[in-house]
């Protein structure tokens, strides 16, 4: 490994940590009160954090290739119009009816203590996945660890999750800011 591999390694992992475990947290929260177990709330974490990870270290390892070859604006406005037109697909609103009511996936939990909580966590933690994969993307073409970038990211990711509106209403109309913002991204100055 060299050096560049562990700093944007360490970068992604530290963006993945910032954003993640607020969608999580009211799934986790349901699962203490709903089981009673810190085993089970423990493995559960422990599933779900290694999905983020994973992820972000696949991140990690396609970056600095993309950085090498010159990563030109264009794939930039690529990469956000593909991320919005993901917004409107029928995965996505599965993977988010999934993230936002954990409830059934709760009561098929399979097995008692960290191991049934360490299974729970991750097919939570993939159904997540499938919610904001393309809008993790999207960083590798927003700027890669901008402040700006990663609060508009994180903040598109809650509202799908975490308002009171229709989940697909809020994924349409982030879909619809992302086509824009690669319609300004695209555009030559």
């Amino acid at each position: 490994m060299n050096g560049s591999f562990i700093q944007t390694a360490g970068l992604w992992l530290a963006a993945m940590a910032l954003m993640m475990p607020p969608m999580a947290l009211p799934t986790l929260t349901l699962l203490r009160r709903a089981c009673r177990s810190p085993a089970l709330a423990w493995g559960f974490a422990g599933g779900y954090a290694g999905v983020c990870l994973g992820f972000g270290l696949l991140l990690a390892g396609v970056q600095p290739a993309l950085r090498s070859a010159g990563w030109p604006q264009p794939a930039a406005a690529i990469l956000l119009l593909t991320s919005g037109l993901y917004q409107f697909s029928a995965w996505k609103a599965a993977c988010l009816q999934r993230c936002r009511s954990p409830l059934r996936q709760l009561l098929a939990l399979r097995q008692p203590g960290w191991q049934g909580g360490l299974e729970l966590g991750w097919r939570y933690g993939a159904h997540c996945l499938g919610c904001c994969w393309a809008l993790m993307l999207t960083m590798l073409g927003a700027g890669m660890m901008t402040p700006a970038a990663m609060l508009a990211i994180t903040l598109l990711l809650a509202g799908e999750r975490l308002l009171a509106f229709d989940p697909r209403t809020v994924a349409h109309a982030n879909g619809i800011l992302l086509v824009i913002w690669a319609l300004l991204t695209g555009t030559p100055p």
